[in-house]
């Protein structure tokens, strides 16, 4: 069935040809010596953790197909050398992060985000029951700043704007929602706290819109309006 085998190969590759009796051609690829760093290199870039590498390289899960035994601690190593930090969390936690990163988004609290992962039995990094402390761990680096949270309450306020609800109204609307207020998912919505709440949302557009307009204008920002307005 195999006319010839094409073979060029150096210290760190090998690269073959199968030439077939039918006139087909099969090519591939192996890394031998430091040329497997590659291979590692190649894993790292899909987010894998060491755990994980080791078992693609164990069980040929790689772009060459080749199967290569390493120890965690060679791994580690190899990823040291080619200046590589290695992944904390496994696939799984990062797809949970995301899940849990747009329930957060549509305002659902940390409690009820724990129960949904529970319900459809995720595994937690633990392996015990998920609670409102771990999801808002598994969401630390996935929410880096406010700003998420903020566009959310800014939306679901103008929208009530809209349909003409006052802040009464809004409080139990959102309550009724269980729209997150922030990290307390203990916190009930008032009244008060809407008024305040889109008070500080409002500046802060304000803020960015002024430090945009300087920005694109090659000015300083001038000195936003510190004091509180009443809102109508």
């Amino acid at each position: 069935m195999i006319d010839e085998i094409l073979v060029k190969a150096t210290k760190e590759r090998i690269d073959a040809t199968i030439v077939w009796k039918t006139g087909s051609q099969t090519s591939f690829v192996i890394w031998r010596g430091f040329g497997r760093h590659n291979l590692i290199r190649e894993l790292h870039e899909q987010n894998l953790t060491v755990p994980e590498i080791r078992q693609r390289l164990a069980t040929g899960e790689n772009s060459t197909g080749q199967i290569t035994v390493l120890c965690l601690g060679q791994i580690r190593a190899i990823l040291r050398k080619l200046g590589l930090q290695p992944h904390r969390h496994s696939a799984e936690i990062r797809s949970l992060r995301e899940k849990a990163a747009t329930l957060s988004r549509e305002g659902r609290p940390y409690e009820w985000i724990a129960k949904e992962f529970n319900d459809h039995g995720f595994p937690s990094p633990s392996g015990k029951q998920w609670s409102r402390f771990m999801v808002e761990w598994l969401l630390h680096t996935a929410e880096k700043n406010s700003e998420p949270l903020e566009e959310l309450h800014r939306r679901a306020i103008l929208d009530a704007l809209a349909r003409g609800l006052d802040y009464e109204e809004m409080a139990v609307e959102f309550n009724e929602r269980k729209l997150r207020r922030g990290n307390n998912y203990r916190q009930p919505w008032t009244a008060r706290y809407l008024i305040l709440r889109w008070g500080r949302l409002r500046r802060r557009q304000q803020k960015r819109e002024q430090e945009q307009s300087a920005n694109a204008a090659g000015e300083e920002p001038a000195s936003s309006d510190k004091g509180h307005r009443k809102l109508n």
